[in-house]
């Protein structure tokens, strides 16, 4: 090889280096959300065989281990044995004015939808991070959040999701249908907010999946300025996993509707 062959080689070895090692490690992604419209979530139990299935290099932790995060699931378990040993799952979504991320503010139809962010999550034992659950679906509405939370090596779905009226409820001004759509799947709650509660910090501690299914953290603080009771009704219709997971549990508890304040999202957490 003769000296100016030599010298190309390395201006190649130099150019590709840092690129190949950007693909190697996945990116942490930090989403700022605005104004929460609408968060909440529902608590249901898993089958040991189901929730192994959905994270198979993981260990489900049994409702008997975390009554005290679970306090009415675990009443359920204890009152049916066929349901001993069942694992707490969360299926929750946060509903946001808009998102900064980059420094450009991201909104879902022009600002006359939402922006999701939301997940379905098993507990497991032994995660890095200070997590308590796997995060088996991670999902957004929003295309822009979806591309580049998927450029940064991390697992996530763009589904559809709507608010709209109730049929025959169109001049409600609290109440409203919630649509969010997995696949052959549709999640729907029609309802609004019941009796206010005190407001109530609280932590999302979750790791997720990269596209190697290695584990990273999913972390964020949320802090409403109102806590309301959930009022409405919870259905769940189609196929496909998701279904089938929530209609085999005896309780699809629907725990406190938030709303108001921002938070932030840091997801990719080594």
């Amino acid at each position: 090889m003769n000296r100016t062959s030599r010298l190309l080689a390395l201006l190649v070895v130099a150019a590709t280096t840092p690129v190949a090692a950007q693909i190697a490690a996945p990116l942490r992604v930090n989403w700022f959300l605005k104004d929460l419209r609408t968060g909440m979530c529902v608590q249901f139990l898993v089958s040991p065989a189901a929730a192994q299935a959905e994270m198979p290099q993981q260990t489900p932790v049994a409702i008997e281990s975390v009554a005290d995060r679970y306090p009415v699931l675990a009443r359920v378990a204890a009152a049916e044995s066929a349901y001993a040993g069942w694992v707490p799952a969360q299926y929750c979504w946060f509903l946001y004015r808009s998102a900064v991320v980059a420094g450009k503010i991201v909104e879902v139809a022009g600002g006359r939808q939402p922006v999701m962010v939301g997940y379905f999550a098993l507990e497991a034992l032994s995660l890095p991070d200070s997590a308590t659950a796997v995060a088996v679906g991670l999902f957004t509405n929003s295309g822009t959040l979806a591309r580049i939370v998927t450029e940064a090596r991390l697992q996530i779905d763009k589904i559809d999701f709507t608010i709209g009226f109730i049929p025959e409820e169109e001049n409600s001004t609290t109440r409203s249908r919630y649509v969010a759509g997995h696949g052959r799947a549709t999640v729907q709650w029609d309802g609004g907010p019941g009796d206010p509660r005190p407001p109530q910090a609280s932590q999302i501690r979750l790791v997720g999946y990269t596209n190697t299914r290695g584990l990273r953290g999913i972390h964020s603080d949320l802090t409403p300025d109102s806590v309301f009771v959930a009022s409405g009704n919870l259905s769940v219709v189609g196929r496909g996993a998701l279904k089938r997971l929530l209609s085999a549990s005896p309780i699809r508890l629907v725990t406190p509707y938030l709303r108001g304040g921002d938070s932030d999202w840091q997801l990719g957490r080594q």
